[in-house]
């Protein structure tokens, strides 16, 4: 029978992000933002200096300064990401609310992430499904795109922890979009062969991750993804479907407000 070889959990948030706007979480979340921030500064500032040191003494050589403007640039990247999370966490200015192409949304963030990141994004390839050709939602573009970036980043870091656990080199992304009534739901999914040892409602909640304890992950992704759906009066949830060999397909399940025709 099917459902004795697919079983399925899901998780919906019982977190709310405005319990981040006041008292110890949003202090623990300010230190551990300027935690992460600092690391990648200091990297800059000493490879800044390196650099430096190099035109004193008339040392230059291409490929050392095509190493140093890399790194400098992948650090800054990393700021950059940081900075625009605790935008998306903490602002509370109002939406410019306007119709948004899901599809052309995502592609156009995969790009922005490939562009930003050859080695953890170059490989991913997102296929898309949809069920109608008009998959225009009402929303902020700029909190679309953050959406869109925290659900794609999850999926590559998946196929990562993937890779070490398993020698897996899985790189497909599935995006499915389909109608519920009012509303465009977008599905996000990936395949892999671990399992979250958490509840998956926890994944929502600030610091909580499912990689490495070595990596040190700020655990931000789905709080944030769960912030913009909040801000975009939509909804989400997590599946963890099980299929046979191990295989888990982990899927993030986002139900926004589609543009109605007057």
């Amino acid at each position: 029978m099917l459902e004795d070889i697919l079983r399925t959990r899901i998780g919906k948030p019982d977190f709310t992000i405005s319990a981040l706007h006041s008292g110890e979480t949003l202090s623990e979340l300010i230190h551990k933002i300027g935690h992460d921030v600092g690391n990648p500064l200091t990297a800059i500032i000493s490879v800044c200096s390196i650099m430096q040191t190099m035109a004193e003494i008339g040392s230059v050589d291409d490929k050392k300064v095509a190493e140093y403007a890399k790194l400098l640039t992948s650090e800054a990247w990393k700021i950059s990401r940081l900075n625009e999370r605790l935008v998306g966490l903490l602002s509370l200015r109002p939406l410019y609310l306007v119709p948004c192409d899901i599809e052309k949304n995502f592609i156009y963030t995969l790009e922005r992430l490939q562009g930003r990141d050859k080695g953890k994004f170059e490989k991913l390839e997102l296929v898309v499904n949809k069920a109608v050709d008009n998959l225009q939602v009402l929303a902020d573009n700029q909190q679309l795109n953050l959406l869109a970036t925290e659900l794609l980043v999850n999926c590559a870091e998946a196929f990562a922890k993937d890779c070490k656990l398993q020698n897996a080199n899985e790189n497909k992304i599935y995006l499915n979009i389909f109608e519920d009534n009012n509303l465009f739901c977008l599905a996000l999914s990936s395949t892999v062969h671990f399992s979250c040892e958490s509840e998956l409602k926890e994944l929502f909640k600030p610091f909580v991750t499912v990689g490495f304890p070595e990596e040190k992950k700020l655990g931000l992704g789905l709080t944030t993804v769960l912030a913009v759906v909040e801000r975009l009066s939509g909804s989400v949830e997590i599946q963890e479907t099980i299929k046979p060999a191990e295989q888990r397909i982990f899927k993030v399940v986002v139900k926004l407000p589609k543009v109605t025709k007057h």
